[in-house]
């Protein structure tokens, strides 16, 4: 059945009632509809105390929202009642200053009436006696409230008719406030006044307890996060065998025994192991989980904080083979800038790899091939570039695994090692493909303990040890055999020299605060430094090194002669041949040269492409571009092409303007300061020490994306030292999620101390249905 559409007269009336009730008819009408029984807490934290509001049903936007008038219409219920009870009356010339108006005979209210001087000279407050500023009457507010036990109507509870005879208005209000109905009225007041009070005590002390007991479990909880944030950091275990809290013997594990050793000096602690019900102490494994969770959460928004404060970013990422990580939190990608990862296909691939996946949300990822990783291939196909190099790198893998891998040999070098003028005792090391540093350390150890190492395998191969098997006196004899040779020392000094350049630059490459120009200098002093080795001086230099050092255990001074291989000549041909006259040319030429020459020329091949990326920001270097020229001598070209690229975060033609300015203002700047090396090292933070970011808006963004690309993954690849601690034999049925929120804690430390302990424990909250309040 359709509803019937009201005409415009009768739509009229209804808003002219409507108009008639002067209070909000939104709350009016949920007055009606609601039963007395309603009864609302809301507690005010800003308040000292916590009391019972029935206000919410009364209009707080009238100015006296007390005003009896405003009800003339409407059946007060109990709830209603209490409401305007803890209003209180409208008694505007007490609350509030306000000016009485005259009524039609020129008569007005007198605030005055409200005072009561009795006999003995006490004064009193006529409580009762309420003036309305809408019908310019005045009331009695308990017997308007109360209107349904009078036995007599009057014009004091009628909202609707009132009082306004202000001439007699003495008169009326003495001889009003002596009869019944108004005694019985004031009686029912007070009595509902009192209860009121006595409510709002209860709900109070309620209250007040319940904050208390909320307070201790909080004060409980950062206890226990701290125990657990000390665990996580330090990739330390939290279970153990039987986690018994009371039982001294079995192995409870490190969370419990430290909450139990905290809570011998710590009262909080100590009252809730004593006082706290078995299923309600909060030490079982699965909170600890969710405390871990908790702290892990909090750490990520602090970190998804910093990104969006910055808002550029790269991305870094490597992966090993213990842990597959999802997506903690979600990031805006057409704000990142640059990605980074090693040189596997899955991740650099330019049609299907992670770098094309990236692109595709932000065009503006520049990928740039992790430096460190780089520099590692360098080595690896320099050394594949000749056999004599892949054997002297075999002959040190075979050394430590000989003298290692049994404990009568390895005490034999020490003493031996101990026999040595220095004194030094120095580990054989392993080689690793991966980390190339091994290497320098691997060629350090054997190059200072050859003299010892060779007496050691002379004793062995001549049999001097008891017990030896024939295939270990082979092995010795053979390995001697490799060590004496010149060959050997050669390697060893050679590689020693490159590879103490090339450590320098490897430890440089992997700090996360280096930037592209700065990493791109120093690649290009080592390409400098390893190209100037190929000369015949330095071949000499190396080759007597090499001598000195063989007299310190009778080693062989010479080259090996090969042996010459005989050349088919056929009838008419010529029998003389073009030879190299000596070994150590023919040792020059085929193998010394070779080697630099592979790692030059695989150097530059493999960091064309990060030499691309660094010449796109080349203008940005004040050394390279404008330091100490004059405005007219500073190009603006190059800039033009790189804003080109960052059209989407710069506007051109302001960029140009900024630079030429920021240009001049730099060298004036930086003439009045003596140490020039002050802000090198970073143009953006010379532009906030200066304040000089709003004055330079674009060009401030283009450091902003310069000094966030990084040029090496090796920051997300010592995670797996952490993930080695925290993920260990006893431990290796953790769960992924488990695993993951523990390394976080571990990897960010420094960040996971700044987190605040109240919004864990909030996150801790609502994970699910607790047993205590926080």
């Amino acid at each position: 059945m359709k509803k019937k559409r009201l005409s415009g007269g009768a739509r009229r009336i209804i808003k002219e009632k409507e108009k008639m009730v002067k209070g909000n008819t939104s709350i009016l009408s949920f007055i009606n509809t609601h039963t007395p029984s309603i009864l609302q807490v809301q507690p005010d934290t800003n308040k000292k105390s916590l009391d019972i509001v029935f206000s919410f049903l009364i209009d707080k936007c009238q100015y006296f929202p007390s005003d009896p008038y405003l009800f003339k219409n409407i059946t007060l219920s109990k709830a209603l009642i209490r409401a305007l009870i803890e209003v209180s009356p409208c008694q505007p010339g007490i609350e509030k200053k306000f000016k009485f108006p005259k009524n039609e005979k020129g008569n007005c209210f007198n605030p005055d009436w409200h005072d009561i001087k009795s006999r003995s000279g006490f004064h009193f407050k006529r409580n009762w006696l309420v003036f309305s500023p809408k019908s310019n009457k005045m009331y009695c507010f308990s017997c308007f409230l109360f209107r349904t036990l009078s036995k007599h109507n009057s014009n004091w509870s009628d909202p609707a008719e009132g009082v306004n005879n202000f001439r007699k208005g003495l008169e009326k209000i003495i001889k009003h406030e002596t009869s019944s109905d108004h005694t019985n009225t004031v009686k029912e007041y007070l009595v509902l006044k009192a209860q009121l009070q006595n409510d709002n005590t209860i709900i109070h002390n309620l209250m007040r307890a319940e904050k208390s007991e909320k307070e201790h479990n909080r004060n409980v909880l950062k206890r226990l996060i701290d125990v657990s944030l000390f665990l996580a950091k330090n990739g330390l275990p939290f279970r153990g065998h039987k986690e018994k809290l009371n039982d001294g013997k079995s192995n409870n594990g490190l969370f419990l025994e430290l909450v139990k050793l905290i809570a011998k000096y710590d009262a909080v602690l100590c009252k809730h192991l004593l006082e706290s019900k078995r299923s309600q102490t909060y030490l079982s494994n699965l909170i600890q989980n969710d405390i871990i969770e908790a702290m892990a959460q909090e750490t990520l928004q602090l970190i998804l904080k910093e990104v969006k404060i910055a808002k550029y970013f790269s991305i870094i990422i490597d992966s090993t083979i213990d842990i597959s990580r999802d997506d903690q939190f979600s990031l805006n990608f057409s704000m990142c800038r640059g990605q980074s990862y090693d040189g596997a296909s899955t991740m650099s691939g330019r049609y299907s790899g992670l770098q094309s996946k990236v692109k595709e949300l932000s065009p503006l990822s520049l990928y740039i091939h992790c430096c460190a990783h780089n520099l590692n291939l360098v080595l690896i196909d320099s050394i594949k570039s000749s056999i004599d190099a892949v054997s002297f790198f075999g002959t040190l893998e075979s050394l430590y695994t000989f003298l290692t891998s049994s404990l009568p040999r390895l005490h034999i070098l020490e003493e031996e090692q101990k026999k040595q003028v220095e004194g030094i005792v120095l580990t054989l090391k392993k080689l690793s493909e991966t980390r190339w540093a091994s290497h320098k350390r691997a060629i350090d150890a054997v190059y200072f303990s050859l003299p010892a190492i060779v007496k050691t395998l002379k004793k062995i191969s001549k049999g001097e040890i008891p017990n030896t098997k024939q295939k270990t006196v082979s092995e010795a004899q053979g390995l001697l055999l490799h060590i004496i040779n010149f060959k050997f020392s050669f390697f060893l000094i050679m590689w020693r020299t490159i590879l103490d350049k090339v450590y320098i630059l490897s430890n440089y490459l992997q700090n996360s605060s280096i930037n592209l120009l700065t990493a791109h200098s120093m690649i290009q002093a080592c390409f400098t430094d390893i190209d100037s080795m190929r000369t015949i001086e330095v071949f000499m230099e190396v080759k007597e090194k090499a001598i000195v050092f063989c007299n310190g255990f009778d080693g062989r001074k010479q080259f090996d002669e090969p042996r010459c291989k005989k050349i088919k000549t056929n009838f008419g041909e010529s029998t003389e041949v073009q030879s190299i006259s000596s070994f150590d040319e023919r040792f020059r030429i085929n193998t010394y040269f070779v080697i630099l020459d592979a790692f030059t020329n695989v150097l530059k091949y493999r960091f064309e492409d990060f030499s691309s990326i660094v010449r796109k920001f080349e203008i940005l270097d004040p050394k390279k571009s404008f330091e100490g020229r004059p405005s007219n001598e500073i190009l603006v070209e190059p800039l033009i092409e790189f804003s080109t690229f960052y059209q989407v975060d710069v506007e051109q033609e302001k960029l140009i303007l900024e630079y030429k300015s920021f240009c001049s203002i730099y060298n004036q700047l930086i003439a009045e300061i003596k140490n020039k090396k002050v802000f090198d090292n970073n143009m953006l933070k010379f532009m906030i020490e200066n304040d000089m970011i709003s004055s330079y808006p674009n060009l401030s963004t283009l450091y902003k994306i310069y000094y966030t690309l990084s040029i090496s993954s090796a920051t997300a690849e010592r995670s797996f030292s952490r993930l080695k601690l925290i993920k260990t034999y006893l431990r290796s049925t953790i769960a992924e999620d488990s695993l993951s929120n523990l390394v976080v804690l571990s990897i960010e430390r420094n960040v996971a101390e700044d987190m605040d302990y109240n919004n864990v424990i909030e996150t801790f909250a609502k994970m699910k249905k607790r047993r205590k309040t926080f």
